[in-house]
């Protein structure tokens, strides 16, 4: 297994001194995350994954169970292909009892609605790429406090590809993570989350995770 530390991510904090910064909510979060949640996607790396204290996105599901799952899309909004798949999720989570964030919850499913209140009110943006980024947020008020992220990766296809046009409002997000001291990492060789293109850090043209290496 190849974990990027450093390059992707903040070190541990395990010096002495070093504390998180605990966010102020104005309410309270409907669920309370692992301290150490695994973020899992179905990408190349989801292997890497383990067993517990995981929550999935769209068709992970179909490759493996996960504690929580996420389908952030509107009902009435769905093409015809992501309609089909929402049914074999909702056939796959009624039997296995698995809750699902989404837009609106559904009767007769285990949908709920996704608090997109207190998410706001927490952090004042709207700034959601796909549903990585709500992942995050809710995990970052849910009492999380480290994130680990297998086969979400955001690999660089073209300028136009969605997973590349999706790929800011996760750095995005992970930013808020650093800006609350609440360390990520990002496991295996394949995601490009946390990187810039060319895998350089600019002005000093040394690949990332240089200066971790060195000074971190």
């Amino acid at each position: 297994m190849q974990t990027i530390e450093g390059i992707h991510s903040l070190d541990r904090c395990n010096t002495e001194g070093c504390r998180h910064t605990e966010p102020i909510f104005k309410e309270k979060s409907p669920i309370v995350a692992p301290e150490v949640l695994n973020i899992v996607g179905r990408g190349n790396g989801m292997e890497l994954a383990p067993q517990e204290n995981c929550w999935g996105i769209n068709s992970i599901i179909f490759e493996r169970d996960v504690d929580l799952h996420f389908d952030m899309h509107r009902e009435e909004l769905l093409l015809p292909h992501q309609r089909e798949r929402r049914d074999k999720i909702i056939e796959i989570t009624n039997k296995k009892n698995i809750p699902v964030y989404s837009c609106d919850a559904i009767p007769g499913t285990t949908y709920i609605r996704y608090p997109i209140e207190l998410v706001l009110a927490e952090f004042n943006t709207e700034y959601f790429s796909n549903g990585v980024c709500y992942m995050i947020a809710l995990a970052l008020i849910s009492g999380v406090k480290e994130i680990n992220f297998y086969g979400v990766n955001h690999t660089r296809l073209n300028m136009l590809d969605e997973y590349t046009l999706q790929k800011p409002g996760v750095d995005h997000w992970l930013g808020v993570c650093v800006g609350r001291k609440i360390p990520y990492y990002v496991h295996g060789a394949w995601s490009e989350i946390g990187r810039t293109f060319s895998g350089r850090t600019y002005g000093y043209d040394v690949p990332q995770g240089s200066f971790m290496k060195k000074y971190g």
